[in-house]
């Protein structure tokens, strides 16, 4: 899923249960943003369900899946 400017940003993270590690991650990546303002946001996690008060701008992905689809992408001739 490529944004405007056809560029995503992903990070990686285990879990944001804990709130200073959810600000750190959300600041850099928006942080990261700002030097590509086209680009889509993405958070590629292995538990999804703690990215609560994510900014509504970042695509939160579970990295199961997400592997599994970039597999998916590669079988394809």
């Amino acid at each position: 899923m490529a944004g405007a400017g056809g560029h995503d940003i992903h990070f990686g993270c285990a879990e944001l249960d804990d709130p200073p590690t959810r600000e750190r991650e959300v600041r850099s990546l928006l942080a990261a943003a700002e030097e590509h303002p086209r680009a889509s946001l993405h958070l590629v996690m292995l538990m999804p369900e703690s990215a609560v008060g994510v900014p509504p701008n970042v695509h939160v992905h579970s990295a199961a899946v997400w592997l599994l689809g970039e597999v998916e992408q590669r079988k394809r001739p």
